[in-house]
């Protein structure tokens, strides 16, 4: 079978199973931190002197703001209307799920599909909008495309002017489209000196069509809440506008730089372990243990019978080389990455990325073998994620199967993390009051109703809110835990821990407590992994790992 380290993104070792398994808790033990990490350490800060600043973009004269600011307003206008009709559209069908696949197509860009997804990781949110279809809906939605359509040329050109590019004009019509997505596209460049240059861009039209579709968004969801608020509640609002926020976040090219700078010192921090060094030991025995790290030795192959050892991939994490000469609020210029995303969209190219780095011929790779090679390869991408967020506190908080590419450098698998404009950074005590109220939630399940561990266990997740959640005086805390406590013995006690979490922060909002949005981002993040797991056979995995092995043993390493 395919083996390699634990992976604790979806799990949790030892859960108590009944009352009398429940170990006392206290809140996150403080220890003594070395001098080094001070409240403000951050292992994946970047000198000032090398942070990416960007160009600024060129100041329009009079006559040409005018003719932008027109142009832009009927733009906006025609674009509000649009996605104002496909909310009509979706309401005359009752929400069908046909009517938002075909909005979703409609909208160009996936706002709405992004928005549906945010809503259906939180079972609180997702019930109450689309009630027991909730599931149905992800699924639905999880092979629809967000993309846009190409940027024109006459953008193109004016994205490349604001950044100084010096590209050959002659033979721009020659450029690569190497990806588009929901607000910016990639494309591979010819200079002018016969070099090539991968720039990713944020048209102006794909700025305008965002924000429209933000603003149109709002409004519904302010006449939900208004006409609706049984379903729709403030906390929903709130956590939906939070959501709209961090995307807005995307569309400046110059934070995805710098973010992607910071991911860069994230891994090397990890290398070099200059982290917070979190021990399970800090943490209160109710906590959920930390994840371990991806093995020095990258994944490893044995025999299913003998155990014996066919090989090992060595793994490497990455990020794209960014280039700050040419970076701009709507152009980031980096190397091109020889490798392919998780995508399932490129599933057919990852058969090439598998031979070579197993040494085996191509043809004799399945698509069952290439689905359990990609399974494999998702569950260590994500669990550097996770690690790299409990002991960096970094992490990309849009994080999917587009957004992670694999490529063969040198004999050695590079897995770079991509597109990190929604990247965020949480503190160290941020981070163990994560891994406890995780803990202490999944302890609460099992707590019987009005007992001494039930009013510990939720003491323990409210302590924890005061620590990484914004809050005033007038802060509701006795109606927040009393809320927590029925929570968990009703539709929480069969969900998945990461969305009792969501839900524990949703009913926060109308009791005056705010959780920053990189928290929920986290968990929100981490729901959407899960839900594309669940889209897989547990059985046929089994079976196409197996018979991948098999061809590794009839093509040992070296024959091919």
């Amino acid at each position: 079978m395919l083996s390699h380290a634990p992976i604790n993104t979806a799990t949790y070792s030892q859960l108590p199973q009944n009352e009398a398994e429940i170990k006392d808790a206290a809140t996150v033990k403080l220890k003594p931190i070395a001098n080094h990490l001070a409240p403000s350490f951050d292992p994946a800060e970047v000198p000032a002197d090398k942070l990416i600043k960007g160009r600024k973009p060129r100041t329009l004269s009079s006559i040409e703001w005018l003719g932008s600011a027109i142009k832009n307003g009927v733009y906006t206008f025609i674009r509000e209307i649009k996605i104002m009709g496909i909310f009509i559209s979706i309401w005359w069908n009752n929400a069908s799920i046909d009517s938002i696949k075909k909005a979703a197509a409609d909208s160009q860009g996936g706002i709405i599909v992004k928005a549906i997804q945010f809503a259906c990781s939180s079972q609180e949110i997702g019930r109450s909008i689309f009630g027991n279809n909730c599931q149905k809906f992800m699924t639905a939605l999880s092979h629809v495309t967000t993309s846009n359509e190409p940027m024109s040329l006459k953008e193109l050109e004016h994205c490349l002017k604001e950044a100084n590019i010096p590209y050959d004009p002659s033979k721009l019509d020659k450029r690569v489209n190497l990806g588009t997505g929901s607000i910016g596209e990639v494309n591979e460049i010819i200079l002018k000196n016969g070099g090539k240059q991968v720039v990713k861009f944020v048209s102006p039209s794909s700025e305008i069509r965002v924000h429209s579709d933000l603003k149109v968004l709002r409004f519904v969801m302010s006449l939900l809440s208004f006409f609706k608020p049984d379903i729709v509640k403030d906390g929903t609002k709130n956590a939906f506008f939070e959501f709209f926020d961090s995307i807005k976040e995307e569309l400046d090219l110059v934070n995805e730089a710098q973010k992607t700078q910071k991911q860069a010192q994230a891994f090397n921090a990890i290398k070099s372990n200059h982290l917070y060094h979190i021990t399970n030991n800090e943490l209160p025995d109710c906590a959920k243990s930390l994840p371990d790290p991806v093995p020095a030795t990258g994944i490893e192959f044995h025999h299913p019978e003998t155990g014996h050892h066919l090989v090992n991939i060595p793994i490497e994490f990455k990020v794209p080389k960014i280039s700050g000469q040419y970076t701009t609020l709507h152009t980031l210029s980096m190397d091109k990455i020889h490798g392919v995303t998780l995508s399932e969209n490129d599933q057919c190219h990852l058969r090439n990325i598998a031979a070579k780095l197993l040494n085996v011929n191509p043809d004799k790779f399945t698509d069952e073998q290439l689905t359990a090679f990609r399974y494999l390869l998702k569950r260590t991408v994500f669990q550097q994620w996770v690690y790299c967020y409990s002991q960096t506190g970094f992490f990309n908080a849009d994080m999917h199967d587009g957004n992670v590419m694999v490529a063969v450098e040198n004999g050695k698998l590079c897995i770079y993390f991509i597109d990190l404009g929604n990247a965020q950074r949480v503190s160290r005590e941020t981070v163990k009051a994560t891994y406890t109220i995780l803990g202490a939630l999944a302890n609460l399940r099992y707590a019987e109703k009005k007992s001494s561990q039930e009013d510990r266990f939720a003491n323990i997740v409210i302590g924890n809110l005061k620590i990484m959640g914004n809050y005033t005086n007038n802060a509701n805390w006795e109606k927040l835990k009393e809320d927590i406590k029925t929570h968990m013995k009703d539709g929480g006690r069969y969900a998945s821990i990461e969305k009792s979490v969501t839900d524990t922060f949703d009913l926060a909002y109308p009791c005056g407590i705010k959780v920053p949005k990189e928290i929920t981002a986290l968990f929100r993040a981490q729901i959407l992994i899960d839900s594309q797991y669940k889209s897989l056979s547990e059985e046929a995995l089994k079976k196409a790992s197996f018979s991948l092995l098999k061809t590794l043993q009839q093509n040992p390493p070296g024959t091919a």
